[in-house]
This record gives structure tokens, C-alpha cells and sequence, in this order.
């Protein structure tokens, strides 16, 4: 085991301080980085007069390199079953440069079962990767965890949503081509004009009847019952 000494500091304790005081030090970059394989300790050593091979005490410190960030993106935050996820991954080390570095990626439900767990290799600080959601997904908050290999148990996350399938909200208006319908009349034209809550219009088929409304009480015309096609609204 290489030594060094890093730092030293000269303590005085007197009942005035309660026989405590405390020093500070600051392990020099150069010393671990580039990280090295194995760990890095530094030796914390106290010893105090008369010396002797008994009076000191020594306490050992693990010294870990910071791994650096990683920071992940998706595509947008809401998914539906079978669509298509597609995420950013930016890796940079402690000083936010970016590096070509190895991670693990693991992607997890939301009962926090992995689906995915791999090694990747990003190049330049940048990856990019995409996967399918199942038609039987589970619904709710997912989440992208990402590490490094040096620094396993700090994660990095990113969350998304899978939910069902729901039907945008639209709305329609009904627009007869006159105003009043009179007994001789052989026609009523009627335009039924749809449209998506954000203002795009709907596409599809309607059901329409027409009936007789007396007072209160609506009497349908089942023989005015017909199927008729809505496009471009």
C-alpha cells in the first residue's frame, strides 16, 4: 500500500475546549484521478505526547472518485401499450465534461420489477436507444435508472407514465339548413359538424334520428334512424 502524507495539523486540548477541536483537509485531485482500479482509503492518525508506541490512534476512511453525472430524457412523459419509448441518455464526470464511459441502464415498472437491465457504452457524453411497450403492460409511473459502474449505488432516474387508452373528448353541433320546419316541407337538412377538443376535426361515422319534441316529452322517429359519415368535420 503506497502512502502519502497529505496533510498535518498541530492540536491543542485544554479544558477551555472541552479536550475537542477538529481540522480540516482536502484530498488532492491528482491523487484519485484517474480513478484506479481497487479501493482508496485515507488513514486519519492522532497521536499526542509523551510519544510512545502506544499513544496515537488511526482511523481509516474509504476515498471513492466522484463517478460523475448522468442525466436521461424521454421523448414525452405519457405512454400508451404498444407505443414506442425512446430515450436520451447525457454522461459527463464530476467537472460536467462530456466523457465515452460505460453504464448500466435499468428499466423498471412501476412495482419496480426490471424489464431491462444492460451494460451500454455511451460515446461522446451522448446515447440514444428506444424500446416497445407490451399490448399487457402494467399502468402507472415507470422509471429509467442509470450508474456507473465505479459508483453502483448512486442512481440516476427519470420517470414516465404508461396509461390506457382513452379517447380524446370532441364535441358536436348539430346545424339544421333553415329555421323553422314546416308540415308541407319534404326535407330537413341537417349538418353535424364534430371537433377534437384541441381544435382538429373528427373523422368517422354518426348516428342520426330525428324525433318530435312536444312540451317535455321526445318522441324519436325510428324510421329517420341512419348512419352517416363525418369527414374533415
Amino acid at each position: 500500500m503506497k502512502k502519502a502524507v497529505m496533510a498535518k495539523s498541530h492540536l491543542i486540548l485544554s479544558e477551555e475546549n472541552d479536550f475537542m477541536e477538529q481540522a480540516s483537509m482536502t484530498v488532492p485531485e491528482s491523487l484519485i484521478y484517474p480513478p484506479q482500479p481497487g479501493q482508496q482509503y485515507v488513514i486519519i492518525r492522532a497521536t499526542w505526547a509523551p510519544i510512545s508506541t502506544t499513544s496515537f490512534m488511526e482511523k481509516i476512511v474509504p476515498v471513492a472518485p466522484h463517478a460523475g453525472y448522468i442525466f436521461i430524457q424521454t421523448d414525452k412523459p405519457i405512454y400508451t401499450p404498444e407505443q414506442l419509448v425512446q430515450y436520451q441518455v447525457f454522461v459527463v464526470d464530476h467537472k460536467m465534461d462530456p466523457v465515452t464511459r460505460i453504464f448500466t441502464l435499468d428499466i423498471k415498472n412501476p412495482e419496480g420489477i426490471t424489464v431491462i437491465s444492460r451494460n451500454l457504452l455511451a460515446k461522446d457524453g451522448f446515447f440514444t436507444r428506444s424500446f416497445e411497450l407490451p399490448q399487457i403492460v402494467s399502468f402507472g409511473t415507470w422509471s429509467i435508472e442509470a450508474s456507473y459502474q465505479s459508483a453502483a449505488k448512486q442512481k440516476f432516474k427519470a420517470a414516465f407514465d404508461v396509461r390506457d387508452y382513452v379517447l380524446p373528448s370532441f364535441e358536436v353541433q348539430l346545424k339544421p339548413n333553415k329555421t323553422f320546419f314546416y308540415l308541407n316541407d319534404e326535407a330537413l337538412g341537417v349538418d353535424i359538424e364534430a371537433w377534437y377538443v384541441f381544435k382538429e376535426p373528427v373523422d368517422g361515422h354518426a348516428l342520426a334520428i330525428f324525433g318530435v319534441k312536444l312540451h317535455s316529452h321526445r318522441m324519436p322517429i325510428q324510421s329517420s334512424l341512419q348512419r352517416v359519415e363525418v369527414t374533415e368535420s
